[in-house]
C-alpha cells in the first residue's frame, strides 16, 4: 500500500480510479473499520473468501458511521463511469480533514456536484524487519451530492423533464407544484407509464383531490426521511409531508393533545412533534427511443401508514 501524505494527491488518485471505472481500487482509501465490518459480515454469512472484497461489498455493508455515500454518489460513481468530472473548489478544513467539490456529468446526461470528504487516520505499515510503524494516511469519509453547481437553493426548479435533472430535483419540483396546486406542473413530471395509468391531466387532478393525496395539495412543508438508489434506473424517496389548511390544523391540535397527555402521565411537559404524513416516491430513468429518453420521471407516489413519526435522519458527519 502506498502512503500518500497530501490530501489533494490522495483524492486525485481516487478520482483517477473513478474515471477509469476501477472502483475496487478505491478500497485502498476505505477506512479499516469498514473493511473489518465487511469481512465480519461475510464470515457470519458463511460466504466466500473474506480476503476477496469489492467496493460493492462496502456499499452493501451499511457502514455510514465510517463511510457515507448518498444517492448522488451511488448513482454517479457506483452505477456508471462519469462522462466528465471537473474539479471545483477545495478547502483543507483542518489538519486532518479535506473537502473537494467536483462537477460531474453522467453518461445519461445527468448533472451534479459531488463533495468528497477525506479524513486522515492512523494505520500500521508492515516492515520487512522490525515491528509495524504507525503511519497516517488520507481516507475517504463521505461523498455527497447536490443538483446544481451554482444555483443552490435559489435556482429555479425544473418545469419540464430533462436528462440533466437529478431525480432528487425532479421530486422537489413535483412537491413544489403540489404545494402550489399546480396540477399541470405535477403532471409534467409524471412518467408515461404513470400517465397511462391515471389518464389525462383532468383525471389526474381528481386523483390528487382524493383523501389519500389531498394532504399533498397546499402542504406547508416537507422533509426527506430516506433516499434509496436500488438500481441504476430506479430512485426511491420517503418524504414526510406536513399538510396545510383544516387538515393540518386538526393534525397539529391532535398532536398537541397527545403530547400534553404524555406530559401529564410522565409528570412533565412534552413538546408536540410536528405532524405529518409519509409518502413513498418512486422515479425511473426513461429508456432510449422515447420522447423523454434519459429523463428521471415519477412512476408512483404511495401513502405509507406504518412508519412512526420521527425527524429526518442527518447523514453521519453532517454539520
Amino acid at each position: 500500500m502506498a502512503f500518500v501524505f497530501d490530501p489533494a494527491a490522495a483524492l486525485a488518485t481516487c478520482i483517477g480510479h473513478i474515471e477509469a471505472g476501477d472502483l475496487d481500487s478505491l478500497l485502498e482509501f476505505v477506512p479499516d473499520e469498514v473493511i473489518d465490518r465487511v469481512i465480519e459480515m461475510r464470515r457470519c454469512a458463511g460466504g466466500g473468501d473474506p480476503a476477496w472484497l469489492r467496493f460493492t461489498d462496502v456499499l452493501q455493508a451499511n457502514a455510514a458511521p465510517h463511510l457515507y455515500l448518498d444517492s448522488f454518489a451511488i448513482r454517479h460513481l457506483a452505477h456508471g463511469v462519469p462522462r466528465s468530472l471537473k474539479l471545483l473548489s477545495a478547502v483543507r478544513v483542518s489538519h486532518d480533514r479535506y473537502l473537494q467539490r467536483c462537477a460531474v456529468v453522467a453518461e445519461s446526461g445527468e448533472e451534479a456536484v459531488l463533495s468528497f470528504e477525506m479524513l486522515q487516520q492512523e494505520c500500521l505499515e508492515n516492515q520487512y524487519r522490525g515491528p509495524p510503524l504507525v503511519r497516517k494516511r488520507w481516507m475517504l469519509r463521505s461523498v455527497r451530492g447536490e443538483s446544481d453547481a451554482a444555483g443552490g437553493d435559489a435556482a429555479p426548479l425544473p418545469a419540464h423533464p430533462s436528462p440533466s435533472h437529478a431525480p432528487e430535483l425532479v421530486l422537489q419540483a413535483q412537491l413544489a407544484a403540489l404545494r402550489e396546486h399546480s396540477y399541470v406542473g405535477v403532471f409534467a413530471h409524471a412518467s408515461p407509464a404513470n400517465k397511462e395509468a391515471t389518464g389525462p391531466v383532468q383525471q389526474f387532478a381528481r386523483l390528487l383531490q382524493s383523501p389519500a393525496y389531498a394532504p399533498l395539495l397546499g402542504h406547508e412543508g416537507s422533509e426527506t426521511l430516506q433516499r434509496m438508489q436500488p438500481s441504476p434506473a430506479v430512485y426511491m424517496e420517503l418524504v414526510r409531508v406536513h399538510p396545510g389548511g383544516a387538515l393540518g390544523a386538526r393534525m397539529r391540535q391532535e398532536a398537541a393533545e397527545r403530547a400534553a397527555s404524555r406530559g401529564r402521565r410522565g409528570g412533565g411537559g412534552a413538546a408536540a412533534p410536528k405532524p405529518g404524513l409519509t409518502y413513498l416516491w418512486v422515479l425511473s430513468r426513461q429508456g432510449e427511443g422515447g420522447p423523454f429518453s434519459g429523463c428521471w420521471m415519477v412512476d408512483s407516489v404511495q401513502p405509507v401508514d406504518s412508519l412512526p413519526m420521527m425527524p429526518p435522519p442527518a447523514p453521519p458527519g453532517a454539520e
